[in-house]
């Protein structure tokens, strides 16, 4: 067995609009196949090139936000262009409003893989101390107060096993460690799709 196959990772569906992003998408290939291939409806090559920068942008904000957990001791957050890796011993704190916000030492890592509605942004006062696994199995709390509270149970299950507080140096240690790199593929279609429209643009 490889490491990759070894490792438990505990992943958090996205509330990012999956199914909007994957109808754009379907809406963006029927109008880019008219608009090449039926000569009554033929669009400019900037109309089409707006189309797939459309598209590019759909993908990226609406499909690829991740949110998971590797081995309970690493949080990867995937964004629109980036990805962070954050130990959750060096969490500090984690919120989910209308994004998901954690605090590792002096740095904010937010994403929008999973967040709530304004409506539902008021926690009822019976369910603060209600753990993850309760309010799942009684079905008493929405999807972004479950993630939240299964996010604080993890990251204080890491604090224990490590045996210190969150004002040790054993902490910051650990929240020095959060990184977060910028993810080719997304950049590349991003770049490659805006040059094709000024492209388009300036021939036409």
């Amino acid at each position: 067995m490889n490491e990759a196959e070894s490792q438990h990772v505990e992943r958090f569906p996205t509330t990012a609009g999956r199914v909007t992003g994957v109808l754009t998408l379907f809406v963006g290939v029927v109008l880019l196949v008219i608009g090449t291939v039926d000569p009554d409806y033929r669009f400019a090559p900037w109309a089409l090139a707006a189309i797939v920068l459309a598209m590019v942008l759909a993908w990226a904000a609406m499909l690829r936000p991740a949110l998971w957990v590797v081995d309970e001791e690493t949080l990867v957050l995937r964004g629109m262009l980036d990805t962070a890796h954050v130990p959750l011993a060096g969490i500090d704190e984690v919120n989910v409003r209308q994004v998901l916000a954690v605090r590792a030492g002096r740095r904010r890592f937010v994403s929008a893989a999973v967040g709530r509605s304004r409506r539902t942004i008021t926690r009822p006062a019976s369910l603060k101390d209600a753990s993850a696994e309760s309010a799942e199995q009684h079905g008493r709390v929405e999807y972004g107060l479950f993630v939240e509270t299964r996010l604080r149970e993890l990251v204080a299950a890491a604090h224990r096993r490590g045996g210190f507080d969150p004002f040790s140096e054993e902490h910051d240690e650990a929240s020095a460690r959060a990184v977060r790199r910028w993810d080719a593929l997304p950049l590349g279609l991003l770049g490659a799709a805006c040059s094709g429209l000024v492209l388009a643009l300036l021939l036409g």
